[in-house]
């Protein structure tokens, strides 16, 4: 996805409005994301970089690849595959200034119905991750009330 500097800004992230200039929390709605093939913690990592660099005077971030190398300890190929990979994702615009520098504008994470339908597979990958995650909370509890009944019960024999 390319873009250009008249288009709609209405989605873009505006790191002033998370929270101020010193640090960019990072946006909950991102980890959905990690469920699609390719979409790793280090593209994560990009993103959030953008999302810092972010420039409200020229609306647009400009991070150069050395600056993911020095911040990250990221090559250059791998920035180059993550950025790909947020562009593909449509959580990053990108765009060229006249050849000299990559401007790139970070938008909001898509909300869950859009995800949903923009990626399935991930989407599915994802529920069925929480589920897993929810009946393996459901066996543990279970476990420990069992284990707190034994032992109120040794204590009343004592």
């Amino acid at each position: 996805m390319s873009i250009n500097a008249k288009n709609d800004r209405s989605n873009v992230v505006n790191k002033q409005d998370l929270g101020g200039a010193t640090f960019t929390p990072q946006l909950r709605d991102l980890n959905k994301y990690l469920f699609i093939d390719g979409f790793s913690k280090t593209t994560l990592c990009v993103y959030n970089e953008i999302v810092y660099l972010f420039n409200t005077n020229e609306g647009v971030a400009f991070p150069s690849y050395n600056y993911f190398l020095r911040e990250l300890n990221i090559t250059s190929a791998t920035v180059s595959k993550a950025i790909k990979k947020l562009v593909r994702v449509k959580l990053v615009g990108k765009m060229s200034d006249k050849g000299q520098r990559n401007l790139y504008l970070p938008y909001y994470p898509l909300d869950e119905e859009e995800f949903k339908r923009a990626f399935p597979i991930a989407s599915n990958k994802r529920e069925a991750t929480i589920a897993k995650s929810k009946r393996k909370s459901k066996t543990d509890k279970e476990r420990l009330e069992n284990y707190q009944k034994k032992i109120e019960k040794a204590e009343e024999e004592e």
